[in-house]
C-alpha cells in the first residue's frame, strides 16, 4: 500500500529533480515568457497596419481590429503554454507519452465532434477580417435578408423588415449580398404607353431627375447625377425605361419611394399614359352562335 514515507520519498526524489534540472526550467519558462511578449508586439504591430489598409468608420474599423488582435494572440498563448508545458514536464521526470497519446484520441473526437464550430469559427474570423459586412449593413444570406444586428466569431445575427431575428452560423456562409456597402443604388423602371412619344417621354423624365437632384433635401442624399440607360425593355402592353442614381447606403428605398412619386406627378401634368394591364371581352348571343356554327 501507499504509506507516508513512500509519499515523503516521492516529493524528495521530485524536489531533487526539481533542483537538478531547475536552471533548465527556468530556461523554458523564461523562453515561453519572451515569446508571449513577443506575441503581443507582433500583434499589435500587425494589426496596426491593417487598422491603416482597412476600410469603414473608425468605431467600427477599431472594433474589428480588437476583436481580431483579442483572437489571433488568444490562439497564439494557448499554443505557446502547451508548448511550455510539455518541454517541462520531462524535466520533472513525468513521461508525457500517455499524456500526448490521451490529448491526441481526445482531440480527434472532439474534431469529429465539433466540425461545424470549427468551421464557423474559421469562416467567422475571415468575415471580420475580410469586412464583408459590419452592424448596421443590409444584408442577405442564403434567401434570408435583413440589418446586421450583431457578428461574432461563430454567429451572425439578423432582423428582417418584419422585425424576425435570425441567427445564421457562419460555416453556413457561402455567398453574402451586401445592399449597403459604401454607396447604394436606386433603381426604377418606368412603364409608358406604346402610344406615347418616346422622345417627349425622355425630356420629361431629365426635367424630373433634374429637380429631384437640385432638391437641398435630397443633396446630401445622391451621390451622383442620374443615369437614364435607355428603355430596357418591350414589354406586353408598354415600354419600361429605366432610371437609377447613387445614393449613400441604406437610403435607396427612400430615394426610390420618392422617384417613383414624382415621376407619377409628372406624368400627369404631361398626360403621359402610364399602362396597366387590360383584357377584351367579346360577347356573342346564342343566335350568332348558330349562325356562324362557332
Amino acid at each position: 500500500m501507499f504509506n507516508l514515507a513512500d509519499a515523503k520519498n516521492l516529493v524528495h526524489d521530485f524536489l531533487l529533480t526539481a533542483a537538478a534540472r531547475g536552471p533548465k526550467i527556468l530556461i523554458i519558462l523564461f523562453l515561453c515568457w519572451v515569446a508571449i511578449r513577443f506575441v503581443k508586439l507582433l500583434t499589435a504591430q500587425v494589426m496596426k497596419l491593417m487598422r491603416g489598409a482597412s476600410a469603414g468608420p473608425g468605431d467600427e474599423r477599431e472594433q474589428r481590429m480588437k476583436t481580431l488582435s483579442a483572437i489571433v494572440s488568444s490562439a497564439l498563448k494557448v499554443a505557446i503554454y502547451i508548448v511550455g508545458i510539455l518541454m517541462v514536464l520531462p524535466e520533472l521526470g513525468i513521461n508525457i507519452g500517455p499524456i500526448l497519446a490521451g490529448v491526441g484520441v481526445l482531440g480527434l473526437a472532439i474534431g469529429f465532434g465539433a466540425q461545424n464550430l470549427v468551421r464557423d469559427i474559421v469562416t467567422g474570423f475571415f468575415i471580420i477580417l475580410e469586412n464583408q459586412y459590419a452592424v448596421g449593413d443590409v444584408i442577405q444570406i442564403g434567401g434570408v435578408s435583413g440589418v446586421v444586428e450583431d457578428i461574432s466569431i461563430r454567429v451572425t445575427v439578423l432582423r428582417d423588415v418584419q422585425g424576425v431575428v435570425h441567427y445564421v452560423p457562419n460555416g453556413q456562409i457561402t455567398v453574402v449580398d451586401n445592399m449597403t456597402k459604401i454607396w447604394s443604388r436606386a433603381l426604377v423602371e418606368l412603364d409608358v404607353a406604346y402610344g406615347e412619344n418616346l422622345d417627349r417621354v425622355m425630356v420629361v423624365i431629365r426635367e424630373t431627375c433634374e429637380e429631384f437632384r437640385r432638391d437641398p433635401q435630397w443633396a446630401d442624399i445622391l451621390l451622383d447625377d442620374f443615369e437614364i440607360p435607355g428603355i430596357e425593355r418591350l414589354d406586353a402592353s408598354s415600354v419600361a425605361i429605366r432610371v437609377m442614381v447613387k445614393t449613400r447606403p441604406q437610403e435607396q428605398w427612400n430615394v426610390m419611394r420618392e422617384m417613383r412619386k414624382r415621376f407619377k406627378n409628372k406624368f400627369d401634368e404631361a398626360g403621359i399614359e402610364i399602362p396597366f394591364p387590360q383584357h377584351s371581352v367579346w360577347m356573342r348571343s346564342h343566335q350568332e352562335q348558330l349562325e356562324t356554327g362557332k
